[in-house]
């Protein structure tokens, strides 16, 4: 799979280095008198980033909404469609996946040093628009300095920056590399950029789906606090969609929610406690059942149920959401509380 990807960095220099400029297809940051710099909406090029000791290069492509899409030498995939964040890793022939807003989360993995660069220049873009910088021209080089830090850098001390340098092309006035500045002017990070192309994007240029065959996990994240959800009304308004309001004899107890991944609901009847769960069904399961499937209809749809000597567990999907109810109830009060879900069209 070949992808070009895209990532378009212009500074107007020399003559059109001036503050004021203005273009209605284009965000500016003016930095007072001596400079302006231009990030067309839609990009592309060829990328290499130095942090951390270490040396990557990619193509990407990417839009001002926060998508993109980046290939490696190697085949590797890292995608964001603004609704899933994938990386694939054809060699090994699987792929890892996290809701996009989690995407901050994320620390290891191939898809680190594209995060970077981005999170690299949406730094450089925020400092301009801030207006309390200063910005001076040296042979090419362009160098923005604030009244103090101006933010920290992607790097794993998540080092202070004081100031961003830019390479700028004379000829074309198109950004070449960028370098954040700790306060002893000590380059933390460095990004260099070939071929710039503003682009045309299609609807689909984010679209990613690994090949049929693929292992695909959850990736890994830093450590995600929950939303406590002392009411049913909270854990349906967390999840955005309908839940389950089961008998009178079954109490609510609490639950908990991470929004667009999973939301818990804990349930009591007569001291047996159980839970019910509602996640996304195109996100994998990080904790499948354990035992033997017993395969049967819920709710007219195909599920399973596993009964073990600690817990029970009773699972099936209905379109978009996946569902599961695991405790000591058994499986005709597993069914019964299934049954409350009804057939909703999610």
């Amino acid at each position: 799979m070949s992808v070009r990807t895209v990532f378009t960095f212009c500074v107007l220099a020399c003559a059109v280095l001036c503050a004021g400029c203005t273009d209605a297809g284009e965000r500016y940051g003016s930095t007072g008198t001596s400079c302006a710099v231009a990030v067309p909406s839609n990009w592309s090029a060829g990328v290499t980033v130095f942090m951390d000791g270490e040396e990557t290069a990619f193509l990407i492509t990417a839009a001002d909404d926060g998508r993109y899409l980046a290939e490696f030498s190697n085949g590797t995939i890292v995608s964001d469609d603004g609704r899933r964040h994938w990386t694939y890793y054809p060699a090994g022939g699987r792929a890892e996946v996290v809701p996009s807003m989690y995407a901050g989360a994320v620390w290891n993995g191939a898809g680190r040093s594209v995060r970077a660069m981005l999170y690299a220049l949406d730094l450089l873009q925020e400092s301009l628009l801030d207006g309390n910088v200063t910005c001076t021209r040296t042979d090419g080089r362009i160098e923005i300095a604030g009244d103090g830090i101006l933010g920290f850098a992607p790097t794993r001390m998540h080092d202070a920056v004081e100031r961003i340098a830019l390479s700028v092309d004379p000829k074309r006035g198109e950004i070449e590399g960028l370098t954040l500045l700790d306060p002893a002017g000590r380059g933390v990070m460095a990004v260099t950029f070939e071929d710039f192309t503003e682009v045309v994007l299609p609807a689909d240029a984010f679209s990613f789906a690994p090949p049929e065959g693929t292992a695909i996990t959850l990736m890994r994240t830093y450590a995600v606090t929950p939303i406590h959800a002392a009411t049913l009304e909270a854990a349906e308004r967390c999840f955005d969609v309908p839940l389950p309001h089961l008998p009178g004899e079954y109490a609510f107890i609490g639950g908990s929610c991470l929004p667009a991944f999973s939301t818990i609901m804990v349930y009591q009847k007569n001291g047996t406690t159980f839970s019910i769960t509602v996640r996304p069904a195109d996100l994998p399961d990080s904790n499948p059942p354990e035992g033997q499937a017993q395969r049967l209809l819920v709710n007219g749809l195909e599920g399973a149920y596993y009964g073990g000597t600690d817990t029970n567990a009773l699972i099936w999907t209905e379109n978009t959401t996946a569902f599961r109810i695991e405790g000591l109830a058994d499986k005709e009060e597993m069914m019964l509380v299934a049954a409350s879900f009804g057939t909703s069209g999610r």
